[in-house]
């Protein structure tokens, strides 16, 4: 259930007080704009919900945070009232994350209007309650149609007289994840090619709704033929995703073969600007293409700030780290808090390190500076998480830190874009989505723009200083000879350690936060056994085992001189552990209210 029943007799007294008469469209929507908490729907809404009543299928384009949602969680009600009829009318809402479902039945919640997840908590009563109209949006992500309980209700006679459509949420997924890229492999997630087949299984007078934030003319044109629909028969409401406001940069960056473990180290300037502004850093997302790079780049960032880690005054606790993480694994407590700071115009939050799980419906404010560690897969990824930034309009940077190396996963568009032969970088992307922009060609629109300005003012971005963004890995010069019987040895106390560990983070009474277990693993162990003719103090072994606490890469540090005896023991003493940092995922942290 989504409500409690308090709650739900609350709301629907509400609404009963609201619709208790026969009411015309402009009443209607005056007291739906009440009900959503805004002030009145845009014109293009308002297009949106005439046209699906009207009959035809609809597609709407528009920046996140334009209010998409709303139209759709309005349908129902716009058509009880205007089509009294259609008894409990019900929208099927298909969205490609649980947490955007989530997400959005709260929302839709605080609205009063019933809303229910189609997952396997759904009890038998819930199950009646759905077919009999009880909640008016029904949420489901697409493999629900890979199941025969949730087939058999979109054919159920009851259910399909009550259904009056079906939205697609973040539409341009269906392309990216419903198609493979060849016939050799399969989709990422084929559920979404059988979304089609709810034209049999309901109603023939149910219509498709698609809504997406960037979605370019060739993924409009993919979904529509997905869905077998005509374009004659969708109205567009279509609004260009172009931010005259972000400037778009890409630095080509010098990489070579083992600069991947010394990531940490591009990102030099961004440590120099906490160091030095702290919580009046820029507010920036950094995404990088994996979780792996997401803790490698976290970790290295926290070990090089230290209490410069933490807001003025607030040294040492987790809660005010000014960098944070966020992926798709993060536990659920560090992705509430960093969605919750990321919200907040004046958070202390400066810096999210992150994958692409921080983009579809996240609500963040107040960020200027998105920079991207290798090109995202394809353009509409890279547009939409771009923009996040500048969306009050301020001035914002976007960087794309480009090697070849990074690009093996990405389209031949994003490749092409961050070479030097093309003539705006803007132009480049823009021209590949649906509607109008107006070019701006000056040294606020790119890099290559800005090589080529006249425009003489005192602050062209043609003498914006050039980042300095190549990681030089330490030189360490000493080399050991290993023997077989030592790497034996190493290897055993090695895996003693990550054992104990193992036993003491198993054993503490409230471990909700997976992050306790991969602190030292077999992976660890192996990029210690790799790199061991190499490390000879905390400064090699950081920059080539992925370890996450000072204090274990110590005991590490301990362990391989207890095996060679040529390691300075004074320079680990000197080490101050009440300065390491802490995390969000430490038992601290959970225990802290």
């Amino acid at each position: 259930m989504s409500f409690k029943i308090e709650a739900v007799v609350v709301c629907w007294t509400w609404l009963l007080l609201i619709f208790l008469y026969s009411m015309d469209e402009s009443t209607l929507l005056k007291n739906l704009a009440f009900q959503f908490g805004i002030e009145a729907f845009h014109q293009p809404q308002v297009n949106v919900l005439r046209a699906f009543f009207n009959g035809k299928h609809t597609y709407f384009s528009a920046p996140t945070g334009y209010g998409k949602s709303v139209v759709f969680q309005a349908v129902p009600r716009y058509f009880e009232e205007l089509r009294p009829e259609i008894s409990n009318p019900v929208l099927l809402v298909f969205s490609p994350l649980i947490a955007l479902i989530n997400d959005q039945i709260k929302a839709a919640g605080d609205s009063c209007i019933m809303a229910i997840s189609l997952d396997k908590t759904v009890t038998d009563e819930c199950y009646e309650d759905i077919k009999a109209g009880t909640y008016s949006l029904v949420y489901a992500c697409p493999e629900v149609l890979e199941t025969k309980r949730w087939r058999m209700l979109f054919s159920d006679s009851e259910f399909v007289d009550r259904c009056i459509g079906v939205v697609v949420d973040e539409a341009h997924v269906m392309v990216e994840w419903g198609k493979s890229s060849n016939e050799s492999t399969k989709a990422f997630r084929e559920s979404y090619s059988k979304i089609v087949e709810l034209q049999s299984l309901l109603s023939s007078k149910a219509r498709f709704m698609l809504f997406t934030a960037t979605a370019t003319s060739a993924t409009q044109a993919t979904i529509f033929s997905m869905l077998n629909l005509q374009s004659n028969d969708v109205y567009c409401e279509i609004y260009h995703p172009n931010k005259n406001n972000v400037r778009f940069t890409v630095e080509q960056i010098s990489m070579g073969k083992e600069d991947g473990r010394y990531l940490v180290n591009f990102f030099d300037f961004i440590m120099e600007e906490i160091i030095a502004k702290k919580e009046h850093t820029c507010k920036t997302i950094i995404y990088v293409n994996t979780r792996k790079e997401v803790n490698l780049l976290n970790n290295g960032m926290a070990s090089k700030l230290g209490v410069d880690l933490f807001l003025s005054g607030k040294e040492g606790n987790p809660r005010y780290r000014l960098v944070e993480e966020f992926h798709a694994y993060s536990p659920q407590s560090v992705k509430n808090h960093v969605l919750a700071q990321a919200s907040i115009l004046e958070s202390h939050l400066r810096v999210i390190i992150c994958t692409s799980a921080f983009g579809m419906g996240v609500n963040v404010k107040g960020f200027n500076r998105c920079i991207h560690f290798g090109p995202p897969s394809t353009v509409e990824s890279f547009v939409q998480e771009v923009g996040r930034v500048g969306r009050d309009g301020s001035p914002s940077e976007s960087i794309l830190m480009f090697h070849k190396s990074l690009a093996t996963h990405a389209s031949s568009d994003m490749v092409e874009y961050a070479g030097s032969h093309v003539k705006c970088r803007r132009d480049f992307l823009m021209v590949k989505f649906p509607g109008t922009y107006s070019s701006l060609s000056n040294c606020t629109c790119c890099d290559l723009c800005s090589n080529v300005c006249q425009c003489k003012e005192p602050n062209c971005c043609k003498k914006l200083k050039q980042l300095n963004v190549n990681a030089q890995a330490p030189v360490t010069e000493r080399r050991r000879n290993v023997s077989m019987a030592e790497r034996d040895e190493l290897r055993g106390l090695l895996n003693d350690f990550r054992m104990e560990i193992f036993n003491k983070k198993k054993n503490l009474k409230q471990v909700s936060l997976p992050n306790l277990f991969h602190e030292f693993t077999e992976y660890h162990v192996k990029q210690v056994m790799v790199n061991v003719t190499k490390i000879f103090n905390i400064q090699d072994l950081k920059s080539r085992v992925e370890i996450w606490r000072t204090r274990h890469a110590i005991e590490v540090l301990k362990i391989i001189n207890s095996v060679f005896h040529d390691i300075e023991i004074d320079q680990m003493e000197q080490l101050n552990l009440e300065e390491e940092p802490l995390g969000l995922d430490d038992a601290s942290f959970m225990n802290d209210t």
